[in-house]
């Protein structure tokens, strides 16, 4: 544990005004620091995680047996009675949301705001598919798949951002990357 992190713990153990208990303790746990019993200290710690995990094999409930899983799961408990569906959130007034049945009324949406957009277009995937037709059927909506409708908001000045998670490591990722940035659009970057 870094010295910062020892820090924000033991000044959460001890009242702010409370200097003198606090000092005392930093200055104890700073000499056992390169010590036999701060090392046998870590090694119990150590095997006490490592039983308890064994012990979680044959215990059904493990996920909240312990005294802060439990003290947390109360607190939620808690804040959820006064929820509707008990969430872990009030409902909130005066969201603009859109509830959409099926992906096509949702692709037809998307289509429709990514050709209004003036400034900035965000796009945040996993797996990223330039030849999506965002309007059916495709072959009268050629125009609508996902790439030439970012090449038309590109060429019209649009700044466009694309971030595919790091977690899809193949050829597509350079496949998009090729298909986005054709035709002299410059990617500065894309994650």
């Amino acid at each position: 544990m870094s010295d910062a992190g020892k820090q924000k713990g033991l000044k959460k153990l001890f009242h702010p005004f409370n200097h003198r208990a606090s000092e005392k303790f930093e200055e104890l746990q700073e000499k056992l620091e390169h010590t036999k019993l701060r090392d046998a200290h870590v090694k119990a710690v150590h095997l006490s995680h490592k039983v308890g995990k064994f012990k979680n094999l044959f215990n059904a409930n493990h996920r909240h047996d312990e005294e802060h899983e439990q003290a947390t799961d109360e607190k939620r408990t808690r804040v959820g009675e006064n929820h509707r569906f008990h969430s872990f959130a009030p409902e909130r007034e005066g969201n603009l949301v859109k509830w959409y049945v099926d992906g096509r009324d949702y692709f037809w949406a998307v289509a429709e705001a990514l050709e209004k957009a003036q400034e900035t277009i965000y796009i945040a995937d996993w797996w990223l598919s330039p030849e999506l037709f965002l309007k059916r059927p495709p072959f009268y909506n050629q125009q609508y798949r996902l790439d030439q409708v970012l090449k038309r908001r590109a060429q019209a000045g649009v700044k466009i951002y694309v971030s595919v998670y790091k977690e899809v490591c193949d050829a597509s990722f350079s496949y998009d990357r090729s298909i986005l940035t054709n035709e002299g659009h410059r990617c500065t970057h894309m994650q």
